[in-house]
């Protein structure tokens, strides 16, 4: 079962164990009140004592879901052996949605389904049943709630691209919450996904002195798997919110048409093309231009801005493509909103932040009175605008994911609030290579270009550049990355010598075809410039070479009218190269996850999605490209115009071992590739950090 499958399974326990054990809490507590003479709730007899312990407002009241008897978290720990314990799981979640209308159509009922085995479902239920989980959600931890983050955060990282659809980075999402500051007031995501901002908005009050009834928040979501998610999310950290009586598109069918929110905060999905804009030309919304129906960048910004109080402020998340876009009338939108001074601060951010986007992104703050006079007091910022260039802050947590610290958070937060005039914040000053504040008349003879760098003036070298600094970083990049190879050399190389393979196993035989789930060509692509907003990467016979696959001779297309779904590249696909002299039988595993574009294929090479089901993804790509040759000989067609059909390929014989043996391999395959993907990494950082001792020594400031 994949990540997408999986975290529902997941999530939906934890779930049920947080309903359950607050319900415990408050049955235990109201247990010793009603004993207490010198309390409210004291009864006298047994019988009265009883009514209050089931009288269910008396949970309700406190916040707490009533949990029906013979449901509860402990029922179902004691039946976790039992061979009907999916069944059990359903009942509980039918029976909890029964008794709390709220929950109606939320809590995921589908663990009696063949693939959840009772082993698997009893080793979940006796995991989150630790001890130490429940000690600590007692003494006031929010433990449930981080090991909920916590999953969303991993799943997300695993699922790719459509995990982007229901999980925005914690650092993201912190920085727009300690830039935007929600002290109070209404706080608005019209594509919530899993509620992540307001979780953190919630935790912005609370640390800063305040209650969480401060602010009321209010939500969309057009998926109905993520809008389960967002209840969920935050019913187990007790924020009340308005998503809606149920999913629904914020295009199209708003569900809080009246809404005018203090504050707006929002991750939209970038640059889609079937929004409906078609449908929406006249639409009221669209006050400073109608947005092009096949890009809804300024579509997202102008529905905000609607739902937007006449002293609120927002911030989105946008791909760079919207700063400059000037086709189908974005230039003229974004013109209009320089010129109505609706523009607050444009932050680019550093790259790998998110798990689904490889494209480059930035903060748009907006609002509509810049004259300082809202609820909070500002200083006049009318006709100017705060660029900030963020792109060289955070740390690589991993190699395809980067996380901002508190000092960059504090970085940037504290830059922009200073020059809002923001009291206890400090100065505003400009800050060359880092942030500066234009005014829009200069944005304007820019031609409205909105691009950071486009303003900011750079730092000089030889006046305000740090060499020892520059050295120090790339060189503490080098150790950093030194140790955690060490490590992971050290683990491997105790695996590999522990590996064994049984020489009596029998293999199986097995067509290519048998194994994958889909064996296509990619597009026939139609090119063009990386900087077009709807430019996706076209991976061509060129970029499969010694079992990796090389961006670098990739280039961009537009999307195809049709295909380009099926033919996105996912985590694990196999690619072959169909045709080319010298290229031709070459294959490769596509591990690469962080896109927000699709990445996919041209014709020249042919897709192999492994089945799961099957065979290992790991072992089967190896097996295949010891199978290059063969491959070679199976293409058809007359000299140097041989190629290689889909039919052809998924005839290829293969013989394998059985799927546990693959994974147990496969696993150990996925280890060593990685590493040698973190080797070619370090490759570039050794040349970073050679160009910093040189660049240390042409300033003439070496020390001894």
């Amino acid at each position: 079962m994949d990540a997408a499958e999986y975290k529902h399974v997941v999530l939906g326990l934890l779930f049920l164990k947080y309903v359950s054990d607050k319900f415990e809490a408050r049955h235990t507590r109201l247990g010793e009140l009603v004993k207490d003479e010198g309390s409210d709730y004291y009864m006298p007899t047994h019988e009265a004592r009883q009514a209050v312990l089931g009288d269910r407002d008396e949970y309700t009241a406190e916040g707490v879901f009533w949990v029906p008897e013979g449901y509860r978290w402990a029922d179902l720990r004691k039946a976790a052996k039992q061979t009907d314990i999916g069944q059990r799981i359903d009942a509980a979640m039918e029976a909890i949605e029964r008794e709390n209308p709220s929950l109606k159509g939320v809590l995921p009922k589908n663990y009696a389904r063949r693939e959840l085995t009772p082993a698997t479902l009893g080793g979940l239920i006796d995991t989150f049943s630790r001890d130490d989980l429940a000690a600590a959600e007692h003494e006031g931890v929010d433990v449930l709630g981080r090991v909920y983050e916590y999953f969303l955060a991993q799943f997300a990282s695993n699922e790719g691209k459509n995990g982007g659809e229901f999980y925005t980075p914690r650092s993201v999402v912190s920085l727009l919450v300690e830039m935007l500051r929600p002290y109070n007031g209404r706080v608005f995501d019209p594509c919530c996904g899993s509620g992540g901002m307001f979780v953190q908005a919630e935790h912005f009050v609370e640390s800063h002195g305040g209650s969480r009834n401060d602010i009321s928040v209010f939500g969309q979501e057009r998926n109905p798997t993520t809008w389960r998610l967002a209840k969920m999310n935050l019913a187990i950290r007790g924020i009340e919110a308005n998503l809606g009586a149920e999913w629904g598109d914020s295009f199209h069918n708003d569900l809080h048409p009246d809404l005018r929110a203090d504050f707006i905060m929002a991750n939209p999905p970038f640059n889609i093309s079937d929004w409906g804009g078609e449908h929406l030309a006249d639409d009221p919304r669209w006050r400073f231009g109608t947005p092009p129906p096949g890009n809804a960048n300024y579509a997202w910004l102008q529905h905000m801005l609607h739902h937007l109080s006449p002293t609120g402020t927002m911030g989105v998340v946008l791909a760079n493509g919207a700063l400059t876009a000037k086709d189908c009338g974005q230039e003229a939108i974004r013109r209009n909103l320089i010129e109505n001074d609706m523009v607050e601060c444009i932050v680019s951010l550093p790259s790998k932040l998110f798990y689904s986007k490889a494209l480059p992104v930035s903060l748009w703050f907006l609002t509509k009175d810049k004259s300082g006079r809202g609820r909070v007091p500002h200083r006049d910022r009318r006709g100017q605008i705060l660029f900030v260039d963020a792109t060289a802050l955070g740390r690589l947590e991993s190699r395809t994911h980067r996380v901002l610290s508190d000092d960059d958070l504090s970085a940037v937060s504290t830059t922009f609030n200073s020059w809002r005039g923001l009291a206890g914040q400090g100065s505003y000053r400009d800050v060359p290579g880092f942030c500066i504040s234009v005014p829009t008349e200069s944005v304007a003879a820019a031609e409205y270009n909105l691009t950071p760098i486009r303003h900011i003036r750079v730092a000089p070298e030889r006046d305000g550049y740090d060499p020892h600094g520059a050295l120090n970083g790339s060189l503490g990049h080098a150790i950093d990355h030194l140790e955690r190879a060490a490590s992971a050399y050290v683990s491997l190389s105790e695996k590999l010598q522990a590996l064994t393979i049984d020489s009596g196993e029998d293999l199986n035989s097995f067509r290519l075809s048998e194994v994958a789930t889909m064996i296509r060509r990619g597009i026939t692509p139609r090119y063009c410039e990386p900087e077009d907003p709807e430019a996706s990467r076209v991976i061509n016979q060129k970029c499969v070479r010694d079992g990796r696959v090389s961006l670098a001779p990739s280039r961009w297309t537009q999307p195809p009218k049709r295909g380009l779904e099926e033919r996105a590249l996912q985590r694990f696909d196999i690619l072959v190269n169909s045709t080319g002299v010298g290229t031709l039988g070459r294959t490769a595993q596509w591990r690469g996850r962080d896109t927000v574009a699709p990445i996919t294929c041209d014709s020249h090479v042919s897709i192999v999605r492994p089945d799961s089901r099957m065979v290992d993804p790991t072992y089967l790509a190896i097996a295949v490209r010891l199978a290059e040759q063969e491959i070679e000989d199976m293409a058809a067609g007359s000299t140097g115009q041989t190629e290689l059909s889909p039919s052809a390929l998924g005839s290829l014989e293969l013989r394998l071992p059985s799927l546990v043996t693959q994974q147990r391999i496969g696993a150990l395959f996925a280890e060593l590739l990685d590493q040698g993907d973190a080797a070619i990494d370090f490759g570039a950082l050794t040349q970073e950090l050679c160009l910093a001792y040189v660049r240390l020594v042409d300033s003439g400031q070496v020390q001894g």
